[in-house]
């Protein structure tokens, strides 16, 4: 019998990820799995940190600052030993909890997807173009200002590690459904929904498989909570 998974990316810098909306959102869950995932995008907060370069900062120094002093894994998973303890008496308890890293995932197939997603960045045009879109959206606060192009630039590789992360993980390790609170990124939606003609198989090297791979949004409000698919 296979192992049922679900999938919790969990952003390092979002106030969403609080104690008690967090456990809201877990309980609100009513499908039990096997074994839950949670990514912490500890190396994604490097692009902002990048950003810095813009007003001076050495480029050598913002990496090795990273490298020794990188806080967010262990805060998150301390933080999420204590979520642990108050979804007592659900599923989500007497499940799996796995809890993991960036680096976690930095092997040779997220190398594979991360190239062929570069390729299809580069190649087709209504990926290249929805991808530019969620930067500049992701970019609100350096519109208009001098280094606004270069933030781009960031944003896009950010975006474009994003789904390289998304499909190595759930792909390779076979992760059904995936749970976030937050804005989905769209071009993810769309992927997965096979719309860019390549299918998220063929991006992560594998063999096509029969599998539905489902992203479920957090609505309502503290109370009547409620994940619908996307």
């Amino acid at each position: 019998m296979s192992v049922r998974r679900c999938l919790f990316p969990i952003s390092v810098d979002r106030r969403q990820f609080r104690t008690e909306p967090f456990v809201s959102a877990i309980k609100a869950i009513a499908k039990p799995y096997d074994e839950c995932v949670f990514l912490i995008a500890d190396w994604l907060q490097l692009h902002n940190k990048a950003s810095l370069c813009f007003r001076g900062l050495k480029l050598s120094a913002i990496l090795d600052s990273f490298r020794l002093r990188n806080p967010y894994l262990g805060k998150r998973k301390q933080w999420l030993r204590r979520v642990c303890q108050r979804v007592q008496g659900t599923w989500a308890y007497n499940a799996s909890w796995v809890v993991i890293g960036m680096d976690d995932i930095m092997d040779k197939a997220f190398c594979r997807t991360w190239r062929n997603v570069v390729l299809m960045y580069e190649c087709i045009d209504e990926f290249r173009d929805e991808i530019h879109m969620a930067a500049s959206e992701h970019n609100v606060t350096a519109k208009g200002s001098a280094d606004e192009t270069s933030h781009l630039r960031l944003s896009n590789v950010y975006l474009l590690e994003q789904v390289a992360v998304s499909v190595r993980l759930r792909v390779i390790d076979s992760i059904e459904a995936e749970y976030y609170i937050g804005d989905t990124l769209p071009v993810l939606v769309k992927l997965y929904a096979g719309r860019y003609g390549v299918n998220v198989w063929t991006l992560a090297g594998s063999p096509t498989r029969r599998k539905r791979f489902r992203v479920f949004r957090l609505k309502g409000r503290s109370g009547s909570l409620k994940w619908a698919p996307l």
